[in-house]
């Protein structure tokens, strides 16, 4: 059970006790508690409407840009306008929202701890070309680094609304990318 208030952030509570908890009552729930199937559920056509306003914005301006077409900037503009009033109207839909670890987003903080130790590895090797040993203290620092910003995008994630998981689902392809990158990076 996820207690009311959370220790302060910077303290060892909150590390070694508090947020550890969290992710395991996230990561391993209770088989004996019902949970709806409907829990987190949204209009499956909003999701679908904004994928498709940012393709035609993407397609529009870059025909637009690349050939001068006006069905191109007015197709982009379009898409562009469509996509910014959804991604205002999902923000708006959590206004007065107070972010819970209850509803902490995982997927959000694994992605920011393996960009972390991939940025480190990556710095380590294009920017200073050290060690096989100091690859691996940059990763570690880039871990801190990440760790800290997952927990806080993790948790103001929430209040995107809807359009939050499609950031999810970009962070789950991105986890999946990231690690190839820093292995290639560690070799």
């Amino acid at each position: 059970m996820i207690p009311p208030e959370p220790p302060r952030f910077f303290s060892l509570d909150f590390h070694l006790r508090f947020f550890p908890s969290i992710l395991f009552n996230i990561l391993a729930p209770k088989k004996d508690e019902y949970e709806s199937p409907f829990k987190n559920h949204i209009l499956i056509e909003l999701p679908i409407l904004a994928v498709v306003l940012f393709i035609a914005a993407v397609l529009g301006i870059s025909s637009g840009l690349s050939k001068g077409s006006i069905l191109g900037w007015l197709l982009g503009g379009l898409g562009a306008a469509g996509f910014l009033a959804l991604f205002i109207q999902s923000i708006c839909s959590k206004a007065g929202y107070r972010p819970s670890f209850e509803a902490f987003k995982v997927t959000i903080f694994f992605f920011f701890v393996v960009f972390g130790v991939v940025a480190g590895i990556t710095v380590g090797r294009l920017g200073f070309d050290h060690s096989l040993w100091m690859r691996v203290m940059d990763g570690l620092a880039g871990l801190v680094a990440g760790y800290f910003l997952g927990i806080c995008a993790g948790l103001w994630i929430q209040k995107l609304g809807w359009i939050g998981g499609l950031f999810e689902a970009l962070a789950t392809a991105g986890i999946a990318g990231m690690v190839i990158v820093g292995i290639i990076m560690m070799l």
